[in-house]
């Protein structure tokens, strides 16, 4: 992955098992260096920073994405085009758990809408 900067937006709900000094800080430009789907958070995306390591702080591994900015401007196109080639993989792989959901409630008879 071609790493990419970020604006921090939110810099609240900080976990009490995660030290200030290991935490985001509100203006402050980080360094995105992997992004995931965070299962344990409703497959929402997740950062990892090359500037703050929290792997130490399981279940703590990555920053919620809705916590940044991503400054467009600042990255390549080669890295604009493969940030959006991972979100568009990450929402398709989304849509189709939601649907496979959605079967097996029908498979139960458990009302979808």
């Amino acid at each position: 992955m071609i790493p990419f900067r970020v604006l921090c937006i939110d810099s609240t709900s900080k976990p009490e098992s995660i030290p200030n000094s290991k935490w985001v800080k509100k203006n402050q430009v980080y360094t995105v260096v992997q992004v995931d789907k965070l299962n344990m958070q409703n497959n929402t995306l997740g950062y990892k920073l090359y500037e703050i390591d929290i792997d130490p702080y399981y279940p703590y591994q990555y920053f919620g994405a809705w916590r940044f900015a991503v400054m467009i401007n600042d990255i390549s196109q080669e890295a604009q085009k493969e940030y959006e080639k991972v979100i568009t993989t990450l929402i398709e792989e989304i849509e189709k758990d939601q649907i496979e959901l959605i079967q097996h409630a029908k498979t139960l008879n458990i009302p979808t809408n």
